[in-house]
């Protein structure tokens, strides 16, 4: 078949107004569409810590779309390409809870950068830094910002008074999604005990998780006050021991 000059100008401009139709948006929070996204890879850290990709123009009205992935391991590996332009695929989406940090979202969110990006270094897994066997109790001293979403701590042992790096190992925080209460972790194998107020905030309510020995649970004050404790985590017993 011959192909005439007509032909193939009829041809770009349908391939251009197909590249040019604009995403659909979800309708309400109980509805998602598929979704492709170019834009940059921005990283916002703390205890809700989250990637976003603002695209060079708004989508459904949002500067800034919020990417979740499937596991740790794909949220570690993305920030290999903070500052980038990537291309995003998954699912969008109207955030219904608090754990999200902005109205617009893309689930099984998967990415792929521009030729020109030059990959950086992912997050660092401090759960994979081994604690030493001869470890069995040591201090967490945490402070919390609400007003940054931001956690941090010195870890101690409490036989030898020596520190404990990287602190990350040893101590970490989750949020819930309203966002005043927190629970502050001790590392896998050990349990927690001893919260204390260590800022003069008699009025702290900071306890042992019931449901999570490993963790103390912490509710968040309204003010916007540095909440800071101390607690202590100990080696749980093997069963045959």
């Amino acid at each position: 078949m011959r192909i005439t000059p007509l032909y193939l100008l009829a041809s770009l401009l349908l391939t251009a107004t197909l590249h040019a139709q604009p995403q659909k948006c979800p309708a309400d929070n109980s509805t998602d569409v598929p979704a492709t996204i170019t834009g940059t890879l921005e990283y916002h850290p703390g205890v809700y810590a989250w990637y976003g990709a603002r695209p060079a123009q708004p989508v459904c009205g949002q500067n800034v779309i919020q990417l979740g992935f499937d596991d740790s391991t794909q949220f570690r590996d993305a920030h290999r390409f903070v500052g980038c332009t990537v291309t995003v695929t998954g699912n969008l989406f109207q955030p219904a809870t608090g754990f999200w940090s902005v109205p617009l979202g893309i689930t099984d969110a998967h990415l792929r950068p521009v030729a020109a990006c030059k990959p950086g270094q992912p997050l660092p897994d401090y759960s994979a830094i081994p604690i030493p066997a001869s470890l069995h109790r040591y201090k967490v001293t945490a402070a919390y910002d609400p007003n940054t979403e931001t956690f941090s701590a010195q870890t101690t042992d409490l036989a030898s008074g020596k520190p404990l790096t990287p602190w990350q190992t040893y101590a970490t925080d989750l949020g819930n999604g309203a966002r005043d209460l927190q629970r502050m972790f001790c590392a896998n194998g050990f349990h927690a005990s001893d919260p204390r107020d260590t800022h003069n905030q008699p009025d702290l309510q900071a306890n042992v998780d019931p449901d999570f020995p490993a963790a103390i649970e912490v509710a968040i004050p309204e003010t916007t006050t540095v909440v800071k404790l101390s607690f202590t985590c100990t080696r749980t017993a093997s069963p045959d021991q």
